[in-house]
């Protein structure tokens, strides 16, 4: 008989039942560790020297890309038309730990579930606010996570902001995909690390249909919507990006974004 998948529960969950969590926190986050071992023999004059040991242990989790087998469900449904403004945009994963991972400032510490600040976000964008590679109706672009990082020479675009070191060769060879918006409007739509806490929660699921599930959701922070009177038709993209190095931009307390035109997040 397989474990429970909701085993680590602080209570046990009924059929028929469902219960809500601030976050489904790792023991340890994304990193690189260090175990120390010191031994020590004290009593007679033969006993040998004290003599020491380290280990390193690293402890990986997804950063540039995610399994998409791990969305469960996405609303609004991709390339749909509707009546969308009444209810919020939302994402769900199957993996109920994915969002406390890592955090957005690279190296923060442990994930706190006193403070459950998520390194990912859903955020929803109307057509014109991005900015589209040239000859494509798409404004997702892949590339490889080297070209990514590497310093804009026009510097005309604010990249992730990652200690030197932090990603290894082959990881820098590896496939990612980007969205690149206006400054302002990351400002005007990115949510604050303490918004973001009310934005992405996990949820224990019992029930005879779908059985025993951990999920993680994820909340846009906006609703599609067109200002125009009579209204009309508007194009608007969900994306789930990562905020990984761009926390000191991210209120309350920003740091002002340079005066480049374009700030790119990775999606």
């Amino acid at each position: 008989m397989s474990p429970s998948k909701l085993a680590n529960l602080p209570s046990p969950l009924p059929v028929g039942n469902i219960q809500f969590f601030d976050g489904y926190f790792p023991a340890l986050a994304a990193g690189t560790y260090t175990i120390s071992l010191k031994h020590t023999v004290t009593g007679n004059s033969g006993a040998p020297a004290p003599f020491s040991l380290q280990q390193s242990v690293t402890v990986q989790a997804p950063e540039f890309t995610i399994d998409t087998s791990l969305v469960q469900r996405v609303y609004p449904p991709r390339g749909s038309a509707g009546i969308y403004d009444k209810n919020l945009p939302f994402l769900i994963l199957a993996d109920p730990a994915l969002p406390w991972e890592r955090s957005v400032i690279p190296g923060d510490g442990q994930p706190n579930p006193a403070s459950p600040t998520a390194w990912m976000a859903l955020l929803v964008f109307a057509e014109n606010e991005m900015r589209f590679p040239p000859n494509s109706n798409n404004p997702v672009t892949t590339s490889t996570v080297g070209d990514l990082l590497a310093a804009d020479q026009n510097q005309k675009i604010l990249k992730p902001q990652l200690p030197t070191g932090w990603v290894t060769p082959e990881v820098l060879k590896s496939q990612c995909q980007t969205i690149t918006i206006p400054g302002a409007v990351f400002n005007a739509v990115a949510p604050t690390k303490t918004d973001l806490p009310y934005l992405t929660h996990c949820r224990g699921v019992n029930t005879l249909e779908e059985g025993e599930l951990l999920l993680s959701i994820f909340l846009a922070n906006r609703m599609p919507q067109s200002t125009s009177n009579p209204p009309q038709a508007v194009r608007y993209f969900a994306h789930l990006v990562s905020l990984e190095g761009f926390g000191d931009y991210m209120g309350p307390n920003p740091k002002p974004i340079p005066t480049q035109p374009q700030s790119q997040l990775r999606g």
